[in-house]
C-alpha cells in the first residue's frame, strides 16, 4: 500500500515559497552573467577614475613648473607689440567712398599684404556690423595678427558655407580641416568683436516611415572656425555654426566673453583651451542621437590629450535639449558654471574621424568619466567631482600658460 505524506498547511506553504524562490539553472546563469558584467563595469569605471586622477595631478605639476615665468611676456611677442601696423578693410560692396589708398576691399587682401615671417603686430581693422563673405586661411608663416572690429558690441561678420562633404579643387571632400569658414594656423593671433559663421544648411535627420533616422557622420560637419595656431586670444567673439562649429584643433587658446553656438559635437579638438565668462548655446532641439548604437570610450587618454583639455570657468551652458558639446577622449573641467541642461560627450567610431563615413555615437553610462565638475549649478552634469586644491590649475589662465602671452583685455585695436 502506498502511503501519502500529508504536510501541515503551514509547511506546505513554506515548501511552495522555497520552490518558487529557487532559481532555475538558466536563471542562475543569467544572474551570474549580470554579476560578471556589473563587476567589469565597476572595474572600467575605476580605471576611468584612476586615469582622471593621474591627469589632474599632471596638470597640478605643470602649473607649479610654469610658475617660474613670473608674468614675463614672450620676447618676440613684446617686440612685435612695440611695432604695430594697422590695415583697414571695408567690404567691396560698401556704399561708402573711402579712400582706396587707405581701405582694402577684403580681409583676404589684407592678409596677403602681411609679409611671411613678419615680426610686427599687424592689426586688420574691419567695419562693425559689416558682412565679409570670404573663406579665410591665416597660415603659420604670418604670426602676430589681430583681426578686430572697432566695436565689439556690433561685431563684424565673416561667413562661408562649406561642409566636410563639399568637394575641393582636387575633387575630394574637404573634411573637417578644409571646410571651416576661417582657419587660423598663425601663432599669437588675436580676434576681437568678430562673428565667425558657417551658414551651410543644417542636414536633414528625420525619421522615415520605419522610424529609422538619418545617420550623424563627419560628412555633416560645418565648422565656422578652426584654430590650429598656438597662443591665440578671442575676446567678445561669436562662433556660429552647426555640427562641429568650433574646431579647437591644437595649441594654447584663451576665449574670453565669447559665445559659441552649435548643434552637436560643436566644441571639439585637441587644444588646451581656457573658456572664461563664455556663453555656450546648443541649438539642437532633438535627442535623436539617443537611438544610435552605443560605444565605450577608451580607457586610456589619447596621446594628444596628454597636453590637451578644455576648462570652462564662470560660463553659461544652455540648450533646447540634451547638449552634445564635445567628444570623450580628453578631459573637460567645468567650474562655477551654470549648466542649463544635461551634457553628453560624443564618441567617434573608427580611428579616423576625418573620414566622411565616421559615425558619431554617445553613451550615457560612460559620459561622466572624462568630465570634471567643481561648484557648478543648474542641471547636474553627473561629472566627477574635484577638490579645491586639485581644481586650482584649471581656474585661471595659468591652465594655458597665459602669463607669458595673453595681453591686455580688451586687446589693442590700433
Amino acid at each position: 500500500m502506498v502511503q501519502l505524506l500529508v504536510l501541515p498547511s503551514s509547511s506546505l506553504i513554506l515548501l511552495l515559497v522555497l520552490l518558487m524562490m529557487a532559481p532555475s539553472s538558466s536563471c542562475a546563469q543569467e544572474q551570474e552573467q549580470e554579476q560578471q558584467q556589473l563587476k567589469q563595469q565597476m572595474q572600467e569605471h575605476q580605471q576611468q577614475h584612476t586615469m582622471l586622477q593621474g591627469w589632474i595631478k599632471e596638470q597640478v605639476a605643470k602649473d607649479a613648473a610654469a610658475g617660474c615665468t613670473c608674468g614675463k611676456k614672450d620676447a618676440a611677442l613684446s617686440a612685435a607689440e612695440a611695432n604695430r601696423v594697422v590695415l583697414h578693410v571695408e567690404p567691396a560692396d560698401d556704399s561708402s567712398t573711402s579712400d582706396p589708398a587707405i581701405y582694402l576691399n577684403s580681409i583676404g587682401e589684407a592678409i596677403a599684404k602681411i609679409p611671411d615671417g613678419n615680426t610686427k603686430r599687424y592689426i586688420i581693422s574691419i567695419q562693425p556690423g559689416a558682412v565679409y563673405r570670404e573663406k579665410l586661411f591665416l597660415g603659420k608663416n604670418k604670426p602676430f595678427v589681430t583681426l578686430a572690429s572697432t566695436s565689439p558690441e556690433a561685431p563684424a561678420i565673416i561667413a562661408w558655407n562649406d561642409t566636410a562633404a563639399t568637394l575641393g579643387k582636387d575633387g575630394k571632400p574637404l573634411g573637417a580641416e578644409g571646410s571651416s569658414s576661417v582657419t587660423i594656423e598663425s601663432d599669437f593671433f588675436i580676434a576681437s568683436g568678430i562673428l565667425f559663421r558657417n551658414d551651410a544648411p543644417e542636414p536633414e535627420l528625420k525619421r522615415d516611415n520605419q522610424g529609422k533616422i538619418g545617420e550623424v557622420t563627419s560628412a555633416t560637419m560645418a565648422p565656422a572656425l578652426r584654430v590650429a595656431g598656438s597662443k591665440a586670444t578671442f575676446y567678445k567673439c561669436t562662433v556660429d555654426g552647426g555640427h562641429g562649429a568650433l574646431y579647437d584643433h591644437k595649441g594654447l587658446h584663451y576665449y574670453k566673453s565669447c559665445t559659441i553656438n552649435g548643434t552637436f559635437d560643436f566644441i571639439f579638438g585637441n587644444a588646451r583651451s581656457f573658456y572664461e565668462d563664455c556663453n555656450i548655446v546648443s541649438k539642437s532641439a532633438t535627442d535623436y542621437l539617443g537611438d544610435l548604437p552605443v560605444a565605450k570610450p577608451p580607457l586610456t587618454l589619447s596621446p594628444a590629450a596628454a597636453d590637451g583639455g578644455f576648462s570652462f570657468k564662470t560660463c553659461t551652458i544652455t540648450g533646447q535639449s540634451f547638449i552634445f558639446l564635445g567628444r570623450a577622449g580628453w578631459p573637460v573641467v567645468y567650474s562655477y558654471t551654470n549648466i542649463g541642461y544635461d551634457l553628453f560627450p560624443l564618441i567617434v567610431s573608427g580611428s579616423d574621424d576625418s573620414q566622411a563615413g565616421a559615425k558619431f555615437q554617445f553613451n550615457r553610462e560612460f559620459a561622466p568619466f572624462l568630465f570634471i565638475s567643481y561648484k557648478n549649478y543648474g542641471v547636474p552634469s553627473g561629472a566627477v567631482g574635484i577638490n579645491k586644491t586639485d581644481v586650482a590649475p584649471f581656474l585661471g589662465t595659468q591652465f594655458v600658460s597665459g602669463d607669458n602671452w595673453i595681453l591686455s583685455i580688451p586687446p589693442a585695436t590700433e
